[in-house]
């Protein structure tokens, strides 16, 4: 089981320029109550 957290707006905002096309290619948790908030499951230090 992995520990979720939600990362501050501007670190939030620059992972999600950078992984744009991560996003596109890895398994994500997409939930409905998250209001499309998508969760990338991967270690932090590969970011």
């Amino acid at each position: 089981m992995m520990v979720e957290e939600r990362m501050p707006d501007e670190t939030l905002g620059k992972a999600a320029r950078q992984g744009a096309a991560a996003r596109k290619a890895l398994p994500v948790d997409r939930s409905p109550e998250d209001n499309g908030v998508v969760y990338l499951k991967i270690p932090v230090n590969q970011l």
